[in-house]
Parts: structure tokens; C-alpha cells; sequence
């Protein structure tokens, strides 16, 4: 759900940035941004936070490293699920949905 303060074109914005934390197998500490969010939650690949204030941010900072067996886990998770968000991968998910809907070569 839209906060009333963000519009839904920020909510759903997925930042390049995180599935190359993905990549290097780095657990993410993220606003809670909808799609964001439903990446970090979906395949346990870090946390998300309400605010991005000092204070807090600190704080959830500190939980993260205060769990080292966490940090494992999301860190093997960010490298599976950095197989499933690869280049290659999501091409080939295109072109089967433009062959579906009938705008594919093939």
C-alpha cells in the first residue's frame, strides 16, 4: 500500500543498485519501498526500515551485524536470488511473453 507521502511511481521503483548488492552476496538495508520491500521479504535477503533517519538507521544497522548467522543466511539468499534476477534469465522471460501476446520472432 502507497504511504501518503510517496506516489505510487516511487513505491514500485527498483533501483539497479540492489540486485547488484544481490550480486556480491551483501545482505540490503533498504526503506521499505514497496517493491523493494516485496524483494527483500520474498527471497530473506536483508531488512527494510520505516525511516532513513541517523538514529534509526544506526539501530537497524546494529541488529543486522549483531546476528551473524542472519548475515549468512542473507547473504546465500542474495547470491539464489541473484540467479533469478540475472540479465540472461529475465531476457529469456521476455521473449517468452512477447511470443505469448504475439509480438515475439518465434
Amino acid at each position: 500500500m502507497c504511504r501518503p507521502d510517496r506516489s505510487p511511481r516511487v513505491e514500485m521503483l527498483l533501483s539497479s543498485m540492489l540486485f547488484e548488492y544481490l550480486m556480491a552476496g551483501l545482505p540490503v538495508l533498504a526503506s521499505d519501498l514497496v517493491a523493494v520491500a516485496g524483494v527483500i521479504n520474498r527471497y530473506d535477503v536483508g531488512r527494510t526500515v520505516t525511516s532513513v533517519e541517523p538514529v534509526g538507521a544506526e539501530k537497524a544497522i546494529n541488529a543486522m551485524v549483531a546476528d551473524p548467522a542472519a548475515l549468512g543466511r542473507m547473504r546465500a539468499s542474495g547470491l539464489a536470488a541473484a540467479k533469478i534476477f540475472c540479465c540472461e534469465r529475465e531476457n529469456e522471460e521476455l521473449a517468452r511473453l512477447y511470443n505469448r501476446i504475439g509480438l515475439g520472432s518465434g
